[in-house]
């Protein structure tokens, strides 16, 4: 459309399109902003449920600790 709307400016018999053009390219242009805008309001909401779920105080879990959990509770109490 824009090849040929050009050609018409420079002599071609025919209309133009444009305004057609534009329009397009504008509702396309408004329709990514939305696309945009919804991803980012979605990408913050599992940011603060992250937040919401995930322990202040938590700490990962190396190999070592790990082997130490589930080796289950120790027999020995300390009281002796």
């Amino acid at each position: 459309a824009y090849f040929y709307s050009s050609a018409v400016v420079f002599g071609l018999m025919g209309e133009t399109f444009f305004w057609e053009l534009a329009t397009l390219i504008d509702i396309m242009l408004f329709g990514h902003w939305i696309e945009m805008r919804s991803i980012l309001g979605a990408s913050r909401a599992l940011e603060e449920l992250d937040q919401a779920t995930f322990p202040h105080g938590a700490m990962p879990i190396s190999p070592s600790t790990r082997a130490s959990l589930q080796s289950g509770p120790s027999t020995n109490s300390g009281w002796e």
